[in-house]
């Protein structure tokens, strides 16, 4: 996401001229960054350039975001699965739209190999059968969403 890119380059920058943020939230972000380069006008002016494009792209963002909102409270299966614990609108609308037509999975396992959720096997022959690590095969921006959700889940 853009938005974390421009608040990471602003860290960073002023990591480069020895201000470091520590432990600042979200909402506080750009009051710290303005306080950390008050005394400096040239880095004020630097940092007052990306936190106008980091305010920008929050905006975008939440109205994005809203939509999604709204077009998720309109379908009935995303409404389902967000039931699921750990579920969000994104999650939801992400995976309905890479399902797209349920009957092209003639297993429910089949889905998993659809997203590189299954794990590799690298066979030689009848004498060396190794399953490795999942194969990776598929959308990642899916399995990020996956994953993200079954973190939650197990945090709860």
């Amino acid at each position: 996401m853009q938005f974390l890119d421009i608040e990471n380059t602003i860290r960073h920058s002023l990591k480069a001229f020895g201000v470091r943020l520590k432990g600042t939230s979200r909402g506080d972000f750009e009051q710290v960054v303005r306080e950390s380069v008050a005394n400096d006008p040239l880095t004020g002016e630097l940092m007052d350039a990306m936190l106008t494009a980091r305010a920008a792209l929050w905006k975008q963002y939440c109205k994005l975001h809203d939509l999604v909102v709204k077009f998720v409270s309109r379908s009935e299966l995303c409404q389902r699965f967000m039931a699921i614990p750990g579920v969000g609108p994104v999650t939801a609308l992400s995976f309905m739209t890479a399902i797209d037509d349920p009957s092209r999975f003639r297993r429910s396992r089949d889905v998993a190999a659809y997203f590189g959720l299954t794990s590799q096997r690298r066979q030689s022959g009848t004498s060396i059968d190794v399953q490795g690590r999942i194969s990776k095969a598929g959308d990642p921006e899916m399995r990020r969403a996956l994953y993200e959700a079954a973190s939650a889940l197990l945090t709860l």
